[in-house]
């Protein structure tokens, strides 16, 4: 015992014995850490792959629609057409080709403005999307109640569109009135979701999986 505790080199740390077995206990220590580091990383991946798969089960899932106080076609009739007709110098063929973010003030000044209406930020991009259609003399259509929501199976369906514009989905086919309205009573929905307007031989095609209108974008 008092060999050992004379003996120098036991506790000399910079002998190279004692050197090695520190850089031995180093390169374990290192070794355990990224062991560690590799499970923690791969237990997230598996996580984050986890919830990707169970958001992508709900891709065929219309959009939630927005209650509209005020709902475009019709406000547009009552509140906007005496000033603003396609033949006015604000409906020009450059209007569908302009920002959206130079659109949405427009609108909202000549909603709330001249017409003195309160709307509602969906009303704005509704209205912006129905002159937009108006300014490439297009139709357009705007779907405003759905029964139930977000199913493929038999459903009831109505909303506003370019006045005696046809409607068609998944092969059903329904005309707007001349006040704009229509409605399907019973409608199965097409797995992409797809909704067709036609006039004046001209049809807009859109998914209701990522709108609630037309000339949304």
């Amino acid at each position: 015992m008092t060999r050992n505790l004379n003996n120098k080199n036991s506790l000399d740390i910079n002998n190279p014995v004692h050197k090695e077995s520190q850089h031995k206990m180093k390169r374990v220590i290192t070794f355990r850490h990224g062991v560690l580091v590799m499970l923690g990383t791969t237990v997230f991946w598996l996580a984050g792959c986890s919830d990707h798969k169970e958001s992508s089960g709900h891709t065929n899932e219309p959009v939630s629609l927005v209650a509209l106080t005020y709902p475009p076609v019709s406000t547009f009739k009552a509140s906007c057409f005496i000033c603003h007709t396609p033949k006015t110098q604000w409906f020009t063929p450059l209007l569908p080709q302009r920002q959206r973010s130079l659109l949405l003030p427009k609108v909202k000044e000549m909603m709330e403005k001249n017409a003195f209406l309160k709307p509602t930020e969906d009303d704005i991009n509704a209205m912006t999307a129905l002159c937009r259609a108006l300014a490439a003399d297009e139709p357009f259509l705007c779907v405003l109640n759905m029964d139930p929501e977000g199913t493929a199976s038999p459903v009831h369906i109505q909303g506003e569109a370019s006045p005696n514009a046809t409607i068609r989905i998944n092969q059903q086919e329904t005309q707007a009135d001349d006040m704009g309205s229509w409605e399907f009573s019973s409608c199965t929905l097409p797995d992409d979701r797809i909704v067709e307007i036609s006039k004046d031989g001209k049809t807009i095609r859109f998914s209701l999986l990522s709108a609630q209108w037309s000339h949304e974008r």
